[in-house]
């Protein structure tokens, strides 16, 4: 009987883990490249890492200095291939509490048209921004809209001081810090015949 009960929390144990791997979007560590700090979160479908998009609120930060900062850190401004890829692994599904809920995780504080927005790289001469608002579930985004010289401080305060960057890791993240279902499976099984194996001596 307790062998039973042992094993049915286990199972649940697994599943309930593998669901949270299979999660889009987490809350990551905060980082610190080249003695700047950055609040992050990460893509647990792609495993890439991604940078806040408030790490760039209010900064006057233009897409020419943010890519000078980023330079050697292995993190780069974002493809729109990559945010679209982002994005789907996040499900958005249009709803308020959702849209509330990656907001937070992505550190993008909704401007006074409702956007989570960022500017990513269009690879052209020019950048593109991408936004998203409530009852969407996909991006829009604006290829071109944007000098690469553009800065925020170039125009009035409170329409882009909560435009931020779309930054992605170059290389996938360490996957320390959700382990696959199968690592975990392995584990739990492991348990499971040191627990039945006690049982039956005290039996």
């Amino acid at each position: 009987m307790k062998f039973n009960v042992l094993k049915s929390a286990v199972i649940g144990l697994v599943f309930f883990a593998s669901g949270y791997a299979k999660a889009g979007l987490i809350e990551s560590v905060d980082i610190n490249l080249n003695g700047n700090d950055y609040s992050t979160y990460s893509d647990t479908i792609s495993n890439f890492s991604w940078l806040d998009l408030d790490n760039w609120f209010q900064t006057g930060a233009s897409f020419n200095s943010v890519t000078a900062e980023l330079n050697g850190t292995g993190y780069q401004i974002a493809t729109l291939e990559q945010i679209n890829a982002m994005v789907l692994s996040a499900a958005f599904d249009g709803t308020q509490t959702n849209f509330d809920l990656l907001s937070t995780i992505m550190g993008g504080i909704t401007s006074p048209r409702g956007y989570i927005w960022g500017v990513y790289d269009d690879l052209s001469i020019n950048s593109g921004y991408a936004y998203m608002s409530v009852g969407a579930t996909t991006m829009t985004s604006l290829a071109g809209a944007q000098s690469k010289a553009f800065n925020v401080d170039s125009y009035n305060s409170g329409i882009y001081d909560d435009l931020g960057f779309f930054v992605v890791s170059t290389q996938p993240r360490d996957q320390i810090d959700v382990p696959e279902p199968s690592t975990l499976a392995i584990f739990a099984l492991g348990i499971m015949g040191l627990a039945a194996r006690r049982f039956k001596k005290q039996s």
